[in-house]
Protein backbone atom coordinates (compact mmCIF):
# COMPACT_ATOMS: atom_id res chain seq x y z
CA UNK A 1 0.00 0.00 0.00
CA UNK A 2 2.84 2.37 0.84
CA UNK A 3 4.49 1.68 -2.50
CA UNK A 4 1.24 2.45 -4.29
CA UNK A 5 0.93 5.83 -2.52
CA UNK A 6 4.51 6.72 -3.39
CA UNK A 7 3.92 5.72 -7.00
CA UNK A 8 0.75 7.85 -7.14
CA UNK A 9 2.55 10.82 -5.60
CA UNK A 10 5.37 10.51 -8.11
CA UNK A 11 2.91 10.21 -11.00
CA UNK A 12 1.01 13.30 -9.86
CA UNK A 13 4.26 15.26 -9.51
CA UNK A 14 5.35 14.31 -13.03
CA UNK A 15 1.91 15.23 -14.38
CA UNK A 16 2.03 18.66 -12.74
CA UNK A 17 5.52 19.35 -14.08
CA UNK A 18 4.53 18.37 -17.62
CA UNK A 19 1.30 20.41 -17.41
CA UNK A 20 3.24 23.49 -16.30
CA UNK A 21 5.72 22.95 -19.14
CA UNK A 22 2.83 22.84 -21.62
CA UNK A 23 1.52 26.12 -20.21
CA UNK A 24 4.97 27.66 -20.55
CA UNK A 25 5.05 26.54 -24.18
CA UNK A 26 1.75 28.36 -24.80
CA UNK A 27 3.19 31.54 -23.28
CA UNK A 28 6.28 31.20 -25.47
CA UNK A 29 3.96 30.92 -28.48
CA UNK A 30 2.12 34.10 -27.35
CA UNK A 31 -1.16 32.17 -26.97
CA UNK A 32 -2.00 33.90 -23.71
CA UNK A 33 -5.70 33.00 -23.50
CA UNK A 34 -4.87 29.31 -23.88
CA UNK A 35 -2.09 29.74 -21.32
CA UNK A 36 -4.61 31.23 -18.87
CA UNK A 37 -6.82 28.16 -19.27
CA UNK A 38 -3.81 25.87 -18.91
CA UNK A 39 -2.54 27.55 -15.74
CA UNK A 40 -6.07 27.56 -14.30
CA UNK A 41 -6.21 23.79 -14.79
CA UNK A 42 -2.76 23.32 -13.27
CA UNK A 43 -3.73 25.43 -10.26
CA UNK A 44 -6.85 23.33 -9.81
CA UNK A 45 -4.55 20.37 -9.24
CA UNK A 46 -2.05 22.31 -7.08
CA UNK A 47 -3.77 25.47 -5.78
CA UNK A 48 -0.97 26.62 -3.47
CA UNK A 49 1.87 26.43 -5.98
CA UNK A 50 3.31 29.93 -5.83
CA UNK A 51 5.25 29.66 -9.10
CA UNK A 52 2.10 28.64 -10.96
CA UNK A 53 0.22 31.54 -9.39
CA UNK A 54 2.90 33.97 -10.60
CA UNK A 55 2.77 32.54 -14.10
CA UNK A 56 -1.03 32.63 -14.06
CA UNK A 57 -1.00 36.31 -13.02
CA UNK A 58 1.45 37.13 -15.81
CA UNK A 59 -0.69 35.24 -18.35
CA UNK A 60 -3.80 37.16 -17.23
CA UNK A 61 -1.99 40.47 -17.64
CA UNK A 62 -0.62 39.46 -21.05
CA UNK A 63 -4.07 38.29 -22.18
CA UNK A 64 -5.48 41.67 -21.16
CA UNK A 65 -2.82 43.48 -23.14
CA UNK A 66 -3.61 41.30 -26.15
CA UNK A 67 -7.37 41.87 -25.82
CA UNK A 68 -7.15 45.65 -25.64
CA UNK A 69 -10.17 47.90 -25.27
CA UNK A 70 -12.89 47.21 -22.75
CA UNK A 71 -12.25 43.45 -22.81
CA UNK A 72 -8.85 44.09 -21.22
CA UNK A 73 -10.48 45.49 -18.09
CA UNK A 74 -11.91 42.06 -17.23
CA UNK A 75 -8.52 40.37 -17.65
CA UNK A 76 -6.79 42.98 -15.50
CA UNK A 77 -9.50 42.74 -12.81
CA UNK A 78 -8.97 38.99 -12.64
CA UNK A 79 -5.22 39.52 -12.37
CA UNK A 80 -5.72 41.99 -9.52
CA UNK A 81 -7.88 39.50 -7.60
CA UNK A 82 -5.31 36.75 -8.05
CA UNK A 83 -2.40 39.00 -7.10
CA UNK A 84 -4.22 40.30 -4.03
CA UNK A 85 -4.59 36.72 -2.85
CA UNK A 86 -0.91 36.05 -3.54
CA UNK A 87 0.18 39.15 -1.63
CA UNK A 88 -2.07 38.21 1.29
CA UNK A 89 -0.93 34.57 1.42
CA UNK A 90 2.73 35.34 0.87
CA UNK A 91 3.28 38.84 2.33
CA UNK A 92 7.09 38.53 2.26
CA UNK A 93 7.16 37.64 -1.44
CA UNK A 94 8.31 40.38 -3.79
CA UNK A 95 6.71 38.63 -6.78
CA UNK A 96 3.21 38.76 -5.30
CA UNK A 97 3.47 42.49 -4.69
CA UNK A 98 5.09 43.03 -8.09
CA UNK A 99 2.24 41.35 -9.95
CA UNK A 100 -0.27 43.23 -7.81
CA UNK A 101 1.35 46.54 -8.79
CA UNK A 102 1.47 45.61 -12.48
CA UNK A 103 -2.16 44.42 -12.56
CA UNK A 104 -3.41 47.50 -10.72
CA UNK A 105 -1.38 49.74 -13.01
CA UNK A 106 -2.97 48.17 -16.07
CA UNK A 107 -6.44 48.37 -14.50
CA UNK A 108 -5.96 52.04 -13.58
CA UNK A 109 -6.19 53.09 -17.21
CA UNK A 110 -9.91 52.23 -17.10
CA UNK A 111 -10.65 54.37 -14.04
CA UNK A 112 -11.67 57.99 -13.62
CA UNK A 113 -9.38 60.69 -12.26
CA UNK A 114 -10.07 60.29 -8.54
CA UNK A 115 -9.96 56.51 -8.74
CA UNK A 116 -6.63 56.69 -10.54
CA UNK A 117 -5.16 58.77 -7.72
CA UNK A 118 -6.39 56.27 -5.13
CA UNK A 119 -5.09 53.38 -7.22
CA UNK A 120 -1.73 55.11 -7.58
CA UNK A 121 -1.36 55.08 -3.80
CA UNK A 122 -2.17 51.36 -3.70
CA UNK A 123 0.31 50.70 -6.50
CA UNK A 124 2.97 52.66 -4.61
CA UNK A 125 2.41 50.47 -1.53
CA UNK A 126 2.81 47.32 -3.61
CA UNK A 127 5.96 48.66 -5.26
CA UNK A 128 7.46 49.56 -1.87
CA UNK A 129 6.74 46.07 -0.54
CA UNK A 130 8.19 44.42 -3.63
Amino acid sequence: MRTFRLWMLLSLSLFLVSAADNCDDLVAAFDNEAAVDCYRGSLFMDPYNFDLQCKFARALIDAGEDAGGDAAEDWFSRAVKLAEGMAARYPESAEGHYYLAVAKGRLAQFLGGKEKVAMAREIRESVDRA
